[in-house]
């Protein structure tokens, strides 16, 4: 289907754990959108590594299935090579870690480190440098690299609210021990660099009436975090 979607030939589709790749098609604000860059090229690479190959393997996580019905799982050939680390290593391809499916996630780490010192494929784009959270839109959604100041650190019931710039990310209890334990309280005044799904929140009550951040982002895991 694209960098990290595959469809079986039993019917299920499965969504690649450990990266996360350009999108082939998507609309936003009700509007079709071309591939965004190196789609194509991420796609490609996926049906490359699988020349020839009738089989795949499959590893699964704590968590089998999301939302969508999809299938979680990593994805291997019979040589036993890892289709997320294959495209990370090309550069097609942030990596992503959604707890508690976090298996494999400091190798794939490196490999990513590996491709950005090499400024391959998207490391080397303009494109997708990460965004300043104090020039966001409300356009700005889907998944994003973001970076800016941290200004506001506050506890709310389950959890913590984190201002970054134009940008609340919300950061659960359950999820503290995916990132080192950390105290958000600690990253005040402090840059930070978050990757993540960013979700248009405006027309919620709460926002309105409060008068939050209209941009949030879950933050779950250490590796969403540079």
């Amino acid at each position: 289907v694209d960098g990290d979607t595959l469809h079986l030939r039993d019917g299920r589709k499965v969504r690649v754990m450990g990266i996360n790749t350009p999108e082939i098609g998507h609309r936003k604000n009700d509007k079709p959108h071309y591939p965004e860059p190196l789609a194509i090229a991420a796609k490609q690479a996926a049906e490359d590594f699988f020349a020839g190959e009738g089989q795949v393997g499959l590893s699964f996580g704590e968590q089998r299935v999301d939302h969508y019905g999809r299938v979680l799982a990593h994805v291997y050939r019979a040589d036993g090579n890892s289709l997320s680390a294959h495209i990370l290593g090309l550069g097609f391809a942030w990596q992503v870690v959604v707890p508690p499916n976090e298996q494999g996630w400091r190798c794939l780490a490196a490999i990513e480190t590996t491709a950005k010192k090499q400024a391959l494929g998207i490391w080397g784009n303009k494109a997708y440098r990460a965004k300043q959270a104090k020039n966001l839109s409300i356009n700005d959604t889907g998944f994003q690299q973001i970076t800016g100041q941290v200004i506001a650190v506050n506890r709310s019931r389950g959890g913590w609210w984190v201002q970054l710039d134009k940008l609340a990310i919300r950061v659960r209890d359950k999820n503290l021990k995916y990132l080192d334990e950390v105290n958000p309280q600690d990253w005040l005044n402090r840059k930070l660099t978050v990757r993540g799904w960013v979700k248009n929140r405006s027309q919620s009550s709460a926002v309105k009436q409060k008068g939050y951040a209209p941009l949030m982002m879950n933050l779950q895991h250490t590796a969403m975090l540079k």
